[in-house]
């Protein structure tokens, strides 16, 4: 993969996705060639290939063309089973066009496309066309089921995941799918039989009701399934259920450590995240260590599946052993140097804490210096001023920097550290701040897009934080004492 990458792999592909100005029998030709690329280069661990194709994909998808939309959906289907490109694939609007698409699909009948009437006047149907058409609806109704199931796994898809409107939807298809208890099915029927059932029995109790029970029990056989998309949905199902400590007793019997750890030997990385991810979430107890960021080496593991890596902007540069604390932890942030995680991690309406250790001073500079920013780019989790000296949180509603009402000024020379707790309330989040374990000015309220994805800078690269390490962000807001307790340093 690095030889392919230092040869100029990532480019050449990248020019292939230019669609602009290719009529209907290029686009069906790359289509093809994004399909076979997208499904072969599930291990590939360079995401910005495929991140660069999916607009070029969404757009096709809205042709007329029916096999250039079945091969597009194809490519789509598979570029949205990476954890790292599913969120990309759900910001690029793919969610609003295919299911607007699968919705259509879903409501023919073979009489609106292969009805006709013979010499007499009278309706008639071809068979032979009847099954071609129905061949094709099965097949698209497939790669479009593959990828709403996918974005449902998304950090940006949670509100797709749970709407009504998707459960309504999933419910029609049930009627039309499930009810069919013919024994000897195609390959298709039987994929898109199994995505529904795992997919009904994600969605949350408001929008169909089934003990915690019988929906593990579908899940643990969904893992089993012949079916790629299939077995990471069931995978990913039960590591939502890991989040929540009161089901680790009932998660933690082998029937389902065993299927994790099954899941760990997949040739494809895809699922095998999964099962990684549930085994660590069953590992934590509630306060969970949501992400931690040492710098402590060139490999940018974000939590303990050690899956979860990084990708980098710009040329962030490691401190040399003799500045860095502990020893070598440190990472310099300058120009549009940025670390963006593969997944935002969602905090939404959740009391959670951001702790962080910088060097004093902060470069002067025109912009501020952004610590974390979220998915949108508006604004900043944690950000002090251009100056260096004042900071806060800007609310992404009103756009205003709420500050601590207090400054910097005054620190010595080299680290120190600075926590966030962030309380939910009804209208946003109430924000306590402290520096080197005490408390900070004025507890301040601001409303936010709480899904983090870019770390040490702005989404444009133009907010550049300077020099830190050790950043934690945990699921809950800490206490005094324990803010304390984390802020002590001993170099030895």
């Amino acid at each position: 993969q690095e030889i392919i990458l230092n040869k100029g792999g990532l480019q050449y592909i990248l020019q292939l996705g230019d669609v602009k100005d290719a009529d209907i029998e290029a686009q069906k030709r790359i289509a093809k060639d994004f399909k076979v690329f997208s499904q072969r280069g599930l291990n590939l661990r360079e995401p910005r290939i495929f991140i660069g194709l999916i607009d070029s994909l969404v757009m096709m998808t809205k042709s007329e063309d029916p096999k250039l939309f079945l091969e597009t959906l194809n490519a789509l289907g598979f570029i949205s089973l990476r954890p790292d490109c599913r969120d990309h694939v759900y910001v690029a609007k793919a969610a609003d066009v295919i299911f607007k698409k699968a919705e259509q699909i879903a409501a023919q009948t073979p009489k609106d496309s292969t009805e006709t009437r013979d010499e007499e006047g009278r309706t008639k149907i071809d068979d032979g066309e009847r099954e071609n058409y129905m061949a094709m609806k099965h097949e698209a109704m497939l790669h479009s089921l593959r990828i709403v199931s996918n974005l449902t796994m998304s950090g940006s898809g949670q509100k797709f995941a749970y709407s009504k409107k998707l459960g309504i939807f999933m419910e029609q298809l049930r009627n039309e799918f499930l009810q069919d208890t013919t024994k000897e099915k195609k390959k298709t029927l039987r994929e898109i039989e199994e995505l529904l059932v795992v997919n009904l029995s994600s969605l949350p109790d408001s929008v169909i009701s089934a003990d915690k029970n019988q929906r593990l029990t579908i899940f643990l056989k969904g893992t089993r399934s012949e079916f790629q998309h299939v077995r990471c949905k069931a995978a990913r199902s039960i590591g939502v259920m890991a989040e929540d400590p009161k089901l680790h007793p009932m998660l933690t019997e082998d029937s389902t450590i065993k299927a994790m750890t099954y899941l760990l030997k997949e040739e494809s990385y895809v699922v095998a995240i999964e099962g990684a991810i549930t085994l660590a979430n069953l590992c934590r107890g509630y306060s969970q260590l949501k992400l931690w960021m040492k710098f402590d080496s060139n490999r940018l593991v974000l939590d303990s599946s050690n899956q979860f890596i990084a990708t980098t902007r710009g040329n962030p540069k490691r401190l040399p052993s003799t500045r860095g604390l502990y020893h070598n932890w440190g990472i310099v942030i300058k120009n549009d140097a940025t670390f963006i995680l593969p997944t935002p991690l969602n905090l939404d309406k959740r009391d959670f804490t951001i702790f962080a250790r910088f060097v004093y001073p902060l470069p002067p500079q025109k912009k501020f210096h952004t610590l974390l920013q979220s998915l949108t780019g508006k604004g900043g989790l944690v950000t002090i001023d251009h100056d260096g000296e004042r900071f806060g949180s800007f609310d992404e509603v009103t756009g205003e920097f709420i500050t601590a009402e207090t400054s910097l000024s005054g620190l010595k020379n080299g680290w120190h550290s600075l926590t966030a707790t962030f309380t939910a309330t009804r209208k946003g989040y109430q924000v306590a701040y402290y520096v080197d374990g005490y408390p900070a000015g004025r507890p301040s309220k601001v409303q936010l897009n709480s899904q983090v994805q870019y770390v040490g800078n702005s989404k444009n690269g133009r907010e550049p934080f300077g020099v830190f390490c050790d950043l934690r962000i945990y699921n809950l807001a800490m206490t005094l004492h324990e803010i304390k307790h984390m802020s002590n340093y001993s170099p030895s």
